[in-house]
């Protein structure tokens, strides 16, 4: 049995006995329908969620001159305009409900065909590794395990010091000198009761079975930048490539630069390698003489960066809509507050992701 109601964000406006306005709060899209009695019945019906044969009743109760085949055609056009969303009545007791109620209530303004409910069910069901747990990886899982993920799994070898906590969010002085993945496995289960946390305290190192690591899982966000993104995005990038899991290579921060993306799914998108490759050629001409010891970072700096890539890992594993670093790569400006995006297109030559295009297209 189908549930339905009207969007929670949504505001509606009678105008005189002309005009129903109905007001989009998310994006400001205004839709305005003629003035029916009958009709503005049925909206009230359905400000609270009710089965079909709930609001037939109660509509015809108060019209009954209304036939069924009107109420259905009416319950249709609002879905198809987005001004109602309907999902499974089994759905609407789903486990954490409350606690993900105003989630459900953003998701169902990207995709009124599913539901909000059933997206977050779906996002809940999900595996996210996270590898590397400092100035981003502490705030990508934190924001994973607020937006429902149950089953996480993390990667780092290193220990609490003072100087994290300044933009590292899940840390305490209390938890200096104790290992990052104990910590963190004890903070997120404190944020999302039902989260699966399983830990490696081990560094990230090009020998290292990234593969056992990542293995099942349905994406995976590397946060480490030593010895370099260029690296250690390879090590990861290679093991992911190689199971088809989508994975995001975050870039990190320089300075007042904040390095976005880029998205890789597998079969679909260019690969690590490419990206390298294209970051190789621009600054082919460039020759090192001294290299940077320490760069400058901020709280604020690492937690916008760092949502960016989680909210890019909700795209990915939702569906609601299209990744937007998939092909790109970005750099957020932190003074000027603006994002600068950049195609990178695809080797034709490499031997990785330019053979699973060709797959994909035979396929």
């Amino acid at each position: 049995m189908k549930t339905y109601g009207i969007k929670e964000s949504l505001e509606i406006y009678v105008e005189g006995e002309e005009f129903i306005h109905f007001l989009f709060v998310h994006n400001q899209k205004q839709l305005i329908y003629d003035y029916d009695p009958g009709f503005l019945s049925l909206l009230k019906v359905m400000e609270e969620k009710r089965s079909l044969k709930e609001i037939i009743y109660e509509v015809k109760l108060v019209n009954p001159e209304i036939t069924e085949n009107d109420i259905t055609n009416a319950i249709k056009l609002l879905l198809e305009d987005g001004i109602v969303f309907e999902v499974s009545g089994k759905l609407t007791q789903i486990d954490s409900y409350n606690r993900n109620q105003r989630q459900i209530d953003f998701f169902n303004e990207y995709d009124s065909s599913r539901g909000g409910e059933i997206i977050q069910k779906e996002l809940s069901s999900k595996k996210a590794v996270i590898i590397g747990l400092g100035g981003i990886g502490s705030w990508v899982i934190t924001t994973l395990a607020m937006a429902g993920i149950n089953h996480f799994v993390i990667l780092d070898g290193d220990i609490v010091e003072e100087s994290n906590l300044t933009r590292q969010n899940l840390y305490t002085y209390n938890d200096i000198g104790r290992k990052k993945v104990d910590v963190v496995k004890h903070k997120i289960r404190m944020l999302n009761q039902e989260a699966q946390v399983d830990t490696f305290d081990i560094f990230c190192h090009q020998d290292t079975d990234i593969h056992s690591v990542v293995n099942g899982s349905d994406i995976v966000i590397s946060c480490i930048d030593e010895p370099s993104v260029t690296e250690t995005g390879k090590w990861v990038s290679r093991a992911a490539q190689d199971l088809k899991i989508p994975h995001i290579v975050s870039g990190g921060y320089l300075g007042h630069l904040g390095f976005i993306g880029p998205t890789i799914i597998p079969g679909e998108t260019i690969c690590w390698e490419c990206i390298v490759e294209s970051l190789e050629s621009d600054y082919k001409d460039w020759k090192l003489i001294k290299s940077s010891r320490r760069v400058g970072s901020i709280g604020s700096l690492s937690s916008i960066v760092a949502n960016l890539h989680a909210w890019e890992a909700i795209r990915v594993l939702t569906n609601i809509s299209e990744p937007i670093m998939k092909n790109k790569r970005g750099e957020f400006d932190f003074i000027k507050l603006n994002i600068k995006l950049f195609d990178i297109e695809r080797n034709k030559n490499c031997g990785i992701c330019s053979h699973a295009q060709k797959l994909k297209k035979v396929r």
